[in-house]
């Protein structure tokens, strides 16, 4: 069994992790969200060096260029194929590449995004993400064009999130920022991937992923593998809730392959 956990970088000042920050990381959580792919595609120097700082079982989850999904209408164009140039060397360490689509793009478009998703390489796995709420209330048609190729549907649960006002400026930036996403839990493939928007507080943080933790363990037990990416408005205490997590849903799946042991950075970070 094993579920990979993370957060949505791998470093931040309030965690004060020495250098190099994405090997301590990887001490503390096995996977990544990849969100600076988004906004330009690293050099094949900065992606040797992810993979030299992470162990074999690391997973990468890796947004695609904003030029190919937000302002290419999903084309293969020449970014498109420089991104994948250059992220091969990561080899399974790439767990997904991750299409986050606009909320501008709705059922409508389905077409051109089975086209698009059609012509990507057959050896990565691959993540999509709507935004637009039509696509939760009729899911039938993104679930049959996603199943075409073995793609999964990636849920952002920020109900626990939107379930009360903000009451710090983390908070509210975020309330700001975040989108309002119908709830979604069902997987599609044997890779399910999950990122859930806690609060603030740690206790209202870990009550909201309650739900989380019997489906988690239940895929384990289907032979399914997981991913699961915690999210904060500030992301201090990020870290050390994912192992949290994982250790809840451990409880309820002792075969769970257990964290790596945590190189401890030069002070503690935020405890709860």
């Amino acid at each position: 069994m094993r579920l990979h956990v993370g957060c949505a970088m791998w470093n931040l000042k309030a965690w004060q992790f020495p250098q190099p920050a994405l090997s301590t990381y990887a001490s503390w959580c096995d996977a990544v969200e990849g969100n600076t792919t988004f906004y330009a595609t690293p050099s094949s120097r900065t992606v040797a060096a992810w993979a030299a700082a992470t162990p074999a079982d690391f997973r990468f989850v890796l947004k695609l260029p904003r030029s190919v999904t937000h302002g290419g209408g999903l084309s293969h164009n020449a970014e498109m194929s420089e991104f994948i140039r250059v992220i091969e060397p990561l080899g399974a360490r790439t767990h997904a590449l991750w299409v986050q689509l606009p909320g501008s793009f709705g059922p409508g478009d389905l077409a051109a995004l089975a086209r698009f998703l059609r012509g990507l390489p057959d050896h990565f796995r691959y993540a999509v993400e709507v935004r637009d709420p039509a696509f939760f209330h009729s899911p039938g048609p993104l679930e049959e064009t996603l199943a075409e190729i073995g793609a999964e549907w990636v849920p952002f649960d920020t109900t626990e999130f939107f379930r009360t006002p903000p009451g710090s400026d983390a908070e509210r930036d975020a309330w700001m920022k975040k989108p309002r996403m119908p709830l979604r839990t069902a997987a599609l493939t044997d890779r399910p991937i999950v990122r859930y928007l806690g609060r603030d507080s740690v206790e209202r943080t870990v009550a909201g992923w309650q739900r989380w933790v019997p489906i988690v363990a239940g895929w384990l037990r289907e032979g399914r593998s997981p991913t699961f990416f915690v999210h904060t408005p500030d992301n201090v205490d990020a870290p050390t809730l994912c192992r949290r997590f994982h250790d809840e849903v451990r409880a309820l799946a002792p075969a769970l392959t257990p964290l790596p042991d945590i190189v401890e950075p030069e002070a503690p970070l935020t405890l709860f």
